[in-house]
């Protein structure tokens, strides 16, 4: 690891100092020494001499192999010491060191929740910008395909009421040529539609005068009242053509006029 600790470095108190004197130990360790040689020599009379008399071969404590004896253990026991205070440092600075693996793991891994939770509401947010940007160009195009149906419409309004007019003026001209009393129809409808009145007077042409002649009581009935009837001949109008007048007014229910009248009627429907 790179991050191990290469040494440990102490603060010393220095009203809390503590100074080592080998020699004091050396006067607590020689009596004992003393004592075992004493022994010693009462264990073995053999080997006892006079007090008082050197005697060839007796041990002799030497001061400075125990202070050197001392020195070694006090040594010892120093270096025990700095190895469990080295020991118990390198516990607390792997320990520090785990802490700041775990920590360093936590934002980091917090760091890509956020990253993925930013994603997502930005992917979010783009998908529903797209979703109402394509709604709107739908709208559009929608709108604009109604505008252009309702210009189609516009413009073939016309051409339809022309046609509905041409194709009703065909039809109703092939049932004229099939069915010759039409005028006598005409003008049965014309006068249910008149108010009260005291004259009638149908002008008719040429061509319907003996039809309608013929029909003069049938459409008499159809006026209310006492009323002066009368059914002249006029040489201005055309067949299936009919002026109807009386003391209030004039009518007119020709045939053309009425096609004319449906005309005008199916093209008003078409601009409302």
């Amino acid at each position: 690891m790179s991050n191990l600790i290469k040494s440990v470095y102490f603060q010393m108190d220095q009203d809390d100092t503590r100074v080592i004197n080998s020699d004091d130990h050396v006067v607590q360790f020689a009596p004992e020494l003393l004592q075992q040689v004493e022994a010693s020599s009462v264990n073995d009379p053999e080997e006892t001499e006079p007090v008082g008399e050197f005697q060839q071969g007796m041990n002799v404590l030497n001061m400075e192999d125990v202070r050197e004896e001392e020195r070694a253990r006090v040594q010892e026991e120093t270096s025990l010491e700095m190895e469990s205070m080295l020991a118990d440092a390198r516990a607390q600075a792997e320990e520090i060191l785990q802490n700041a693996r775990e920590q360093a793991d936590e934002i980091r891994q917090q760091a890509q929740e956020e990253g993925r939770n930013a994603g997502f509401e930005q992917g979010q947010a783009e998908a529903l910008k797209h979703l109402q940007e394509e709604a709107l160009r739908q709208q559009e195009q929608f709108e604009q395909q109604q505008q252009k149906l309702k210009e189609q419409e516009e413009a073939l309004e016309p051409k339809y009421a022309e046609l509905m007019g041409a194709l009703i003026e065909k039809i109703t001209g092939v049932l004229c040529e099939d069915k010759k009393d039409v005028i006598v129809y005409l003008i049965h409808q014309a006068l249910n539609q008149l108010e009260k009145t005291k004259s009638v007077t149908l002008r008719v042409s040429k061509p319907d005068m003996l039809t309608v002649s013929a029909q003069k009581e049938q459409l008499r009935s159809c006026v209310s009242g006492e009323v002066d009837f009368d059914i002249t001949e006029d040489d201005s109008l055309q067949e299936n053509q009919c002026i109807i007048e009386t003391d209030q007014r004039i009518i007119d229910c020709s045939l053309d006029v009425q096609l004319q009248n449906l005309k005008d009627q199916i093209r008003m429907l078409t601009i409302m």
